[in-house]
């Protein structure tokens, strides 16, 4: 063929800064909602809970799908005569009416105003909710000792994980450029449980004097898994740039897959993790500190991701569902420290 091609429908030309996104977008926010107490029970206890309910109110990403443009040119009779005409993705505010300003002639100086509705890009409204409750133990630093025990259930569901994404096999930490609404069919089986989803939590921490000089302190994190998902290609829907991004697996190559909702895979291994630390006050130089810190004591090597593209338009993806990250190996460390108050 001798038409032109380009990977970013740029072909090496100066982006149009008009339309790279909508017009008059709304910011990135969240409303939040956040009820607790404490109480001092007695000298040795005090104890606390906390309610949590955060809920997504418009988010920033970008859109890259050309056929809501092409569609809006034909029912109002305008002629697409730009010779690189593509979309380059604009940022935009996904599950909202959006305006855009467009250059279907390829002069730059006569852009179209296109008002596309959030049907007319085929999503829906962006969600994400995280509710939690806490539950917290503390013995207050009494008789040589101090501790602290939280216990979080939480649940953290929604179709957008937020404008950094996770679940990817490589991360996409380009923020509000992520794939997650390039195209609609990306859309289909996204809601669900979103990555950092973890239904229970325990964190512990304290320190005991062994001596006016010297104490042992320790930290305990258990941490449930991470919700699993899998990614493939939507059968009715091949190719284009969101091969392997479809909420779709477990068939043929790109021809018999089926629909795989987010998070509905099971869960990763918990995490369990143990550090202790030791601190040594000495007396004869007031202000002075000397710690050794042990993390991941037990050296436990659980897996905390892995690879979740089943396939592509034209092949099985040899490492589905291979680790890709653990969680940090045993390490130490020593640190000095010296406070001096001056009157």
């Amino acid at each position: 063929s001798d038409l032109p091609l380009s990977g970013n429908n740029e072909y090496g030309q100066d982006k149009v800064p008009a339309t790279l996104a909508a017009l008059d977008m709304k910011p990135s926010y969240q409303d939040e909602i956040s009820l607790g107490f404490e109480r001092a029970w007695s000298p040795n206890l005090n104890f606390g809970a906390k309610f949590t309910y955060r809920k997504l109110g418009a988010t920033i990403d970008d859109f890259c799908d050309v056929r809501p443009f092409e569609r809006y040119a034909k029912a109002n009779n305008i002629a697409i005569t730009n010779p690189l005409w593509g979309n380059t993705c604009q940022s935009f505010n996904p599950g909202e009416d959006n305006v855009f300003l467009v250059d279907f002639s390829g002069d730059t100086s006569k852009l179209t105003r296109v008002p596309l509705k959030a049907s007319d890009m085929g999503f829906d409204k962006a969600k994400r909710t995280y509710t939690a409750l806490d539950l917290t133990a503390e013995h207050p630093y009494r008789n040589g000792w101090y501790g602290k025990m939280t216990y979080t259930w939480s649940r953290n569901k929604g179709n957008t994980e937020g404008q950094t994404l996770s679940d990817t096999s490589t991360a996409q930490a380009d923020v509000a450029a992520t794939q997650t609404w390039d195209y609609p069919e990306q859309m289909i089986g996204a809601d669900g449980l979103l990555p950092n989803d973890r239904t229970h939590q325990i964190k512990a921490f304290g320190f005991y004097d062994l001596t006016p000089e010297l104490a042992i302190g320790g930290n305990l994190l258990l941490a449930s898994g991470r919700p699993r998902s899998c990614f493939g290609t939507d059968p009715l829907h091949r190719g284009g740039d969101y091969s392997s991004a479809a909420h779709y697996c477990f068939g043929d190559v790109a021809e018999n897959n089926v629909l795989s909702p987010r998070g509905s895979l099971g869960r990763l291994p918990w995490e369990k993790t143990v550090d202790l630390n030791l601190t040594y006050r000495p007396k004869f130089l007031q202000g002075l500190s000397l710690r050794a810190d042990i993390f991941n004591v037990f050296n436990s090597q659980t897996v905390t991701k892995v690879d979740e593209s089943y396939n592509s338009d034209s092949a099985r993806v040899a490492t589905y569902e291979m680790p890709i990250y653990f969680s940090a190996p045993r390490s130490m460390k020593f640190s000095a420290e010296y406070n001096y108050k001056f009157k």
